[in-house]
Parts: C-alpha cells; sequence; structure tokens
C-alpha cells in the first residue's frame, strides 16, 4: 500500500518553545533552529546530550501532509545524523554540517567556528564540544582495531570448520578405501623366488557304473513301460475346497454420518503502521492483518464404525486321490570308483575290468566319470650368505605343465606378500619374459 508522509514536531530544550515543526509546510525543508530563540534542534552527541530521537508524533487533527518529491526523498533518507564538532543535528541528505561545515565522517574544516544565531532574540552558545571531536580519532581507531580482531577470529574459526568437514569425510571415505587399496597392492605386487621341485604328487579316480534293478515308485501315468514288480495303492495326491453350508459372520462396517462442529472464523483487517522517521517528518502505511472473528457453525462428513453380520459359505478341504505305483526297472547306478595315485612322475589310469554286453544285463559294468589333479612339491632356493629357514610350497599345476617338469628342476615363482604363488616359470619361460 501507499506510503503517506507527515510533518513532526520537536520541542525546544532552551526556551522551552512546543510543538516546532520538523519541516516548514511551504518550502518542505527542515527547520533546524528555534524560531523563538535560535537553538538548535537537540539530538545526541557521541553519548552525550539529549538521548534518543527528539521529534515527535502530533495528534491526528494536527497532521500536516507532505506531498513534494522532496519530502518523499526525505522522509526516505532515514534518521538525522549528528555533528560530531559543533553536534547539530543534520539531514542525511547534508553530506556537511550547514552550521560548521564539519564532514559526515568526520573530516574537519579548515576553521572550525561556532555559528551564531540570527533568529529570534536568543544567541548560540559557542560550541561545548570541540574537545570531544579532538579525541574523536582515537576511539574511531580503536574501534576498527577491534572489529579486526573480531573479523579474524571468525575467520580462524570458519577455517577450522570447514577443516574439520574434511577431516570427517577423509575419514569416513579415505580409511576403508585406503585399506582395499592395501589388500590390491599387497595381493598383486609379487617377489621372484627361485624354486626347487622336490617331488611330484598324483591322483587319479574312474567311477564305476551298475547295471542292476532299482527299486522305487511314482503316479500310475508316469511309470515306465520296462518296470516290472508292480504293486497298486491308492494315495492322496492333492486337496480341494468344496462347499460345506454356511455361516454368521460378525463384520466390521462403516457408514457416512452428518455431524457439526465449531469453526475458528476470520477477517482481514486493515492496520496503520506510524513510523518516526527521525529527520523532522514520520510516515504512515497500510497494513492487512487477519484476526479471529468468532466461530461457526460447520457441517461435515465423517466415517463410522458399526458391528454387522453376514452368511458366508464355508469351505473344507477333501482329499483327492489317486493311483501310486511301487515298481522296480533295471537302471545304471553308480558304484564306488577305483583310484590310483603316487608320488612320482609316473602317472596311469587304474584298471576298471568292466564288462557289459551290447544289450545291458543285471550285473554289467562301465566306466563313469574321470577325476584327475596333479601337485608339484616346491623348496625355496635361498642363496649362500642367507640363513633363513627356506619356504616349502604345494602347487597344483594343469597335466600339460606338470608333466613338463623334471624333478630337482629350478623354477621361478611369483610370490604375493602373502605366500602364494601366483604364477610359475621355466627358466626358459622365464628369460623369455625378461627379455619382452
Amino acid at each position: 500500500m501507499s506510503k503517506r508522509n507527515y510533518i513532526a514536531l520537536w520541542d525546544c530544550t532552551y526556551c522551552g518553545t512546543k510543538k516546532i515543526f520538523g519541516v516548514d509546510p511551504k518550502t518542505e525543508r527542515q527547520i533546524k533552529y528555534c524560531p523563538n530563540c535560535g537553538a538548535p534542534v537537540p539530538a545526541p552527541i557521541l553519548g552525550k546530550g539529549v538521548e534518543g530521537n527528539p521529534y515527535y508524533i502530533p495528534l491526528d487533527e494536527e497532521k500536516i501532509q507532505l506531498l513534494s518529491a522532496h519530502s518523499k526523498k526525505l522522509a526516505n533518507s532515514g534518521k538525522n545524523w549528528t555533528c560530531s564538532s559543533c553536534g547539530s543535528s543534520m539531514s542525511q541528505l547534508n553530506n556537511n554540517c550547514t552550521s560548521c561545515g564539519c564532514g559526515k565522517n568526520g573530516e574537519t574544516p579548515g576553521n572550525l567556528i561556532p555559528k551564531k544565531s540570527t533568529k529570534g532574540k536568543g544567541k548560540m552558545k559557542t560550541n561545548k564540544y570541540n574537545d570531544l571531536f579532538e579525541n574523536r580519532e582515537n576511539v574511531v581507531e580503536t574501534g576498527i582495531k577491534d572489529r579486526s580482531q573480531k573479523s579474524y577470529r571468525r575467520i580462524s574459526y570458519n577455517h577450522y570448520s570447514r577443516f574439520s568437514k574434511w577431516t570427517k569425510l577423509l575419514l569416513g571415505v579415505g580409511i576403508p578405501l585406503t585399506i582395499i587399496i592395501i589388500f590390491l597392492i599387497s595381493w598383486l605386487s609379487t617377489n621372484d623366488v627361485p624354486v626347487k621341485i622336490t617331488n611330484f604328487n598324483w591322483e587319479r579316480s574312474i567311477g564305476i557304473e551298475v547295471f542292476k534293478p532299482l527299486n522305487t515308485g511314482d503316479w500310475y501315468g508316469n511309470v515306465p513301460s520296462d518296470a516290472y514288480g508292480k504293486s497298486e495303492s491308492q494315495k492322496v495326491r492333492s486337496y480341494k475346497k468344496v462347499e460345506d453350508g454356511t455361516e454368521e459372520v460378525e463384520v466390521t462396517k462403516y457408514r457416512d454420518v452428518q455431524k457439526t462442529r465449531q469453526v475458528q472464523k476470520y477477517k482481514t483487517v486493515t492496520k496503520t503502521k506510524t513510523v518516526n522517521n527521525g529527520n523532522g517528518t514520520f510516515s504512515e502505511e497500510d497494513y492487512t492483518v487477519t484476526e479471529p472473528d468468532g466461530y461457526e457453525t460447520e457441517t461435515y462428513t465423517d466415517s463410522e464404525p458399526y458391528t454387522a453380520y453376514e452368511t458366508r459359505t464355508k469351505y473344507k478341504d477333501v482329499p483327492v486321490y489317486d493311483t501310486w505305483v511301487n515298481y522296480t526297472v533295471n537302471r545304471w547306478q553308480e558304484s564306488s570308483p577305483v583310484r590310483s595315485g603316487a608320488k612320482n612322475h609316473n602317472p596311469y589310469w587304474p584298471k576298471t575290468n568292466v564288462s557289459s554286453h551290447s544289450t545291458p544285463q543285471i550285473g554289467d559294468t562301465r566306466e563313469g566319470k574321470r577325476i584327475q589333479s596333479y601337485q608339484v612339491y616346491l623348496l625355496e632356493q635361498l642363496k649362500e650368505d642367507e640363513d633363513d629357514s627356506p619356504r616349502e610350497w604345494t602347487e597344483d599345476v594343469e597335466f600339460d605343465k606338470w608333466q613338463s617338469f623334471s624333478l630337482y628342476e629350478i623354477l621361478i615363482a611369483e610370490v604375493n606378500s602373502y605366500e602364494k604363488i601366483m604364477e610359475l616359470y621355466t627358466q626358459e619361460e622365464w628369460e623369455k619374459k625378461q627379455s619382452e
């Protein structure tokens, strides 16, 4: 809403004249001196003199509205400032004191001459605040030092806070990541260790299958055609639900019910905010607020539970029978495997002595799955000046590689920090790898 500006009043503290206009109604310029004695508008000066705002708001019937652009600018300029030299109250629109010429920020003019009034029968008193002006520089400088120290402390604290946040983040994410990296490096980094083959080991096995009777059972439609020795019986294969009369069941239902309640009403009220601008003017601005305005009865629909009874159909589980057949059928079945193995370099497959006919008969045998594994026993080769005990390994290798090794052959093993052999090389393979 629009802002309205009015003339404020002030009282002279020297001659006691009341209700002096803060602004001339005709020129709309600030009135800074008493029209009776010529004394200036009282104002606080460096903590001394008249404290607070010297202007006050008149009664409604005494209000005079300001309409010009200058008065609007004056009203919005803010509270008057006090000259640090002569103590005069100045408008924010003035950068220098019109009484002594001192600047708004305390700049001192060439000659500080107290102004005498030419209005009324009184005269302005000589400036009694010059002694304060002489000490003003020290006061301001001290304040700046204090603010600098506060600023320094605040910056240091903020820096520490940011450091703490980064520290927590690094601790939360960095430590687990570091552990993973260390583990990977330890696992993948290897040392080249010369080792000697001290022995070999091998194991081989062949599964044996025997054609013999198998006693089992299945539902009638799943029995194989070559089954014999059948015996049938009735068994429960599944259940089905069938109706078994009715029953009365208590249930909870809900229905809509009309109810009433008292609710708070509100109304919009226009109010006026009055602000003493501290520069010979005051402003009024309208604003709206929402206030309680009694109660009214409201009808609403609510859901209310109630107990009811329903007739429902009962069901029961009835077994469904089918024909189960126990029977015998001749099938190949696993038996104990035959094995061979030794600590040497001469593997062979064990004899199975199986026999079978073109058409399988009871007691026939045949070979099943073949399984084989091969190991080498390795001993670390230490230098003559090393007193440590040599390390030993038993390593699984593929058959082709195992077969190519010779007893007491020197190999190069890549061993990680967990004492696991990652790769085995013959002397020829090692030299070829080094030359690549």
